[in-house]
């Protein structure tokens, strides 16, 4: 669909949706009006609004009209931000004006693209027809406005605006807003509201009147009329945030118009259980987007690849396996599909058995997961080899650890990994063997039970990322019973650091979503997405530990790690349960044909997925930013330790900052700059320079 039918259907959406007026408001307002002889109203998330999720996406769905009127401009949104970001920096540098006209950031506009200037007079042009047809009315305040002059109230509209006040009376026009007694437009006088001259403005012209204002800016609308005399109401119905994640490019319009109305709806909701409608709204629109994007993308992949089976591995494809099943995937791609039990838990140790049987000793990936992967910096070491169940009795009689590395009470330093690693090739062998055989015959018989070694068929798996270890484990796997052919990874994404290493021994990976071949910077910015997708994606059970032979089923079933005080599964339903049925609820309303917050199932595809995870990801916004970032990540194979995506500590000296970036570097960094007057100045600067690879419109908004 063109952008501009989609830009329609959407608002068409909108105006079904039934509104009701909030008369408690309209009561408070008009008493409290009583004692004023004007009403001012702010223009913009007042009076009215766009159907854009922020002011500045409009410049994506520009750069999209660009595309469909053959009129490109490479990079038009980034680029249109940069433009205005300009043109007030010149304004303020040579005339002190606080204010700049619509003309005048068109102007820096062409200096971008010099020889595009009919390319750029389209731009301008469309913007203007978008800003028209994305604006939809407050009826809220209409009824109040009408209330207002039945009381004899004046009523002024004031607004810090670059649109010339010729436009702004076009769209009160259009609006049936033209009821007001003057208009205050920033552009006309170039004073704005922010710095209160604006209001200096509005006061002289009204010296013996008294004047009660309502807008949803606190500094603009409220802190700062109050300088002025001016009573103030803040409105916050409305209350939106910029965010820049995805670059202002073109395919996060159809996330922005959902996410917008969305918005709008629930201002008409009572507002109860926040955490469980935010878990249930998040999965109506990511968690939709996603999976029916990624399920597109994986049905077209299987039937080019030609796959026979697919396997929906571990628990972060247990939703993928349920959105396949529900967007018929096996009937469409003519395959067969299962979810497999399999964690790197679950099959490190057979493999672990598999190195010893190959070569007498461990490989260097087997080490890396009894090491690095199973004991964090500052455990003791009698943690860690009770985590292994083997006894400190063990240790002291038959091993000369003592000697090596001290006291069992002593704290793990990854500096000891080198010779730890020597330890246990040398002297843990002997204990831990046996445990790997029985653990291997195990695994054995669940993957013979599923299938996994059938020779003839053309497997695939389905995993969300991000290494392809469980893809490398199976091969291995695999290759040890004398089975050559490989199997095929689909994936959300891949990670560069290890992923394409792995691809000639592993068989192929592909992946929607995510790269391995990207830019740079790119990395960075995966890093953001990763640990939110896995917990998102999270199973109804914990992480598969082992296998077990059921002699009264005859049948091998997997073992999970047990679930201390239900802590994991109550987690799972206050949260990404609620998540994955409003995913579902999306794709079951798609499936139907049916739109969703007026979008339809044919306007998203991966891209738009991405553009949806960059903005929430590299921009969240505060109610974003506060769930998520109470997501308890295990960083550890056994689920033993969690932290949340964001510590609320801050960091007091400069070995505390990566660390607590790790898990969401943005989201952090976001939690950071709110704080920002605690934090050492020298701390935040280390801080930022974390982000020096990012693009510089997303470390532009990161800073402030």
């Amino acid at each position: 669909m063109k952008y501009q039918e989609l830009l329609i259907t959407a608002k068409k959406y909108y105006e079904k949706l039934q509104f009701n007026v909030n008369y408690t408001y309209i009561d408070k307002l008009c008493n409290k009006a009583k004692n004023f002889s004007i009403v001012s109203f702010d223009v913009f998330d007042t009076l009215w609004t766009r159907l854009f999720e922020c002011p500045i996406d409009l410049y994506a769905f520009i750069d999209k009209r660009l595309v469909e009127e053959n009129q490109n401009l490479n990079q038009f949104g980034v680029n249109r931000y940069w433009a205005e970001t300009r043109a007030r920096e010149i304004a303020w540098y040579l005339y002190q004006r606080e204010e700049i006209t619509y003309d005048e950031i068109y102007n820096q506009l062409h200096l971008f693209y010099p020889h595009q200037r009919k390319a750029v007079e389209t731009a301008k042009k469309l913007e203007l027809e978008a800003e028209f047809e994305s604006i939809v009315v407050n009826t809220e305040q209409i009824f109040l406005i009408e209330k207002l002059k039945q009381l004899g109230k004046k009523i002024i509209f004031v607004s810090d605006t670059y649109l010339s006040k010729r436009f702004m009376e076009k769209i009160l026009s259009n609006l049936n807003l033209d009821v007001y007694d003057k208009l205050y437009v920033s552009s006309d006088i170039m004073k704005v509201k922010y710095t209160g001259h604006l209001w200096s403005k509005v006061k002289k012209d009204n010296p013996e009147e008294s004047i009660l204002h309502i807008g949803d800016n606190l500094n603009a609308d409220i802190y700062m009329s109050k300088k002025y005399g001016i009573s103030s109401f803040h409105y916050t119905r409305l209350l939106g945030q910029s965010r820049i994640g995805a670059e202002l490019k073109p395919d996060l319009v159809p996330f922005s118009l959902m996410n917008k109305i969305q918005q709008l709806e629930n201002t008409q909701l009572a507002q109860k259980d926040q955490e469980s409608k935010f878990w249930f709204e998040f999965g109506e629109i990511l968690g939709g987007i996603t999976l029916q994007s990624f399920i597109d993308w994986l049905k077209k992949e299987v039937i080019k690849d030609k796959i026979e089976h697919i396997y929906f591995l571990a628990r972060d494809a247990q939703i993928i396996f349920r959105a396949w099943k529900l967007l018929d995937g096996d009937s469409i791609c003519g395959t067969t599909s299962s979810y497999l039990h399999i964690s790197r838990t679950s099959i490190r140790f057979p493999c672990c058995h598999i190195d010893i049987e190959n070569t007498g000793e461990l490989s260097e990936d087997s080490l890396y997961s009894l090491v690095e992967d199973t004991v964090l910096q500052g455990e003791t070491w009698q943690e860690y080899f009770n985590r292994l169940n083997i006894s400190e009795n063990f240790i002291l009689k038959h091993t000369n650890f003592i000697e090596k590395f001290g006291s069992l009470k002593n704290k793990f330093d990854y500096k000891y990994s080198s010779d730890f690693k020597k330890f246990i090739q040398e002297e843990l062998i002997a204990i831990l063997a046996p445990m790997f055989a029985r653990e291997y015959e195990e695994a054995y018989g669940y993957f013979q039970q599923e299938g996994v070694f059938d020779n003839e068929k053309r497997f695939a798996i389905a995993d969300i990322g991000w290494g392809g270890t469980n893809q490398l484990l199976l091969t291995k796997f695999r290759e040890f019973l004398g089975i050559r052919k490989k199997i095929k990874g689909y994936y959300y994404g891949l990670l560069n650091q290890n992923a394409p290493g792995r691809l000639y021994y592993s068989g192929p990976m592909k992946s929607a979503f995510f790269n391995m071949f990207w830019k740079p910077y790119e990395p960075s910015l995966m890093q953001n997405f990763m640990y939110i997708l896995e917990n998102l994606h999270s199973a109804d059970h914990t992480t598969t530990s082992h296998y077990h032979y059921n002699k009264q089923t005859d049948e091998y079933e997997p073992v999970f790690i047990k679930d201390k005080y239900n802590q994991y599964i109550n987690q799972y339903n206050q949260t990404y349960k609620l998540y994955q049925e409003g995913a579902i609820q999306t794709l079951e309303k798609w499936k139907n044909n049916e739109l969703v917050y007026g979008i339809d199932k044919n306007d998203i595809n991966t891209e738009v997925a991405i553009s949806a995870l960059y903005q929430i990801c590299i921009s969240p916004n505060n109610r974003e930013r506060k769930f998520l970032g109470q997501i308890e990540h295990a960083i550890i194979y056994d689920h033993s330790i969690n932290l949340p995506l964001i510590q609320k500590k801050l960091p007091n000296n400069i070995e505390d900052i990566a660390p607590m970036l790790y898990l969401w570097p943005c989201g952090v960094m976001s939690y950071w700059h709110a704080k920002k007057n605690k934090i050492d100045p020298e701390l935040y600067k280390a801080a930022i320079a974390n982000f020096n690879k990012f693009p510089p419109v997303i470390l532009n908004y990161l800073i402030g």
